[in-house]
């Protein structure tokens, strides 16, 4: 899950949501949230981002990027 920024864009509670709290995922509270314009912004952070996803969801495989 993506956070939001700015004030038009308030950060909803992922659990709240009947769907997600049903998965897996909402049932473990394994939801990972990160800055979406860090995650969508495909600049010179791109491979960072990906890396710091990648190391949320595998932590024993990847280390974040520094």
């Amino acid at each position: 899950m993506m956070t939001a920024a700015g004030p038009n864009h308030p950060v909803v509670d992922p659990f709240a949501i009947p769907a997600l709290k049903a998965t897996p995922a909402g049932q473990k509270n394994a939801i990972v949230r990160m800055d979406g314009a860090y995650l969508l912004g495909f600049g010179p952070r791109t491979a960072d981002a990906a890396r710091d996803l990648a190391a949320r969801l595998y932590p024993e495989a990847i280390e974040p990027a520094k």
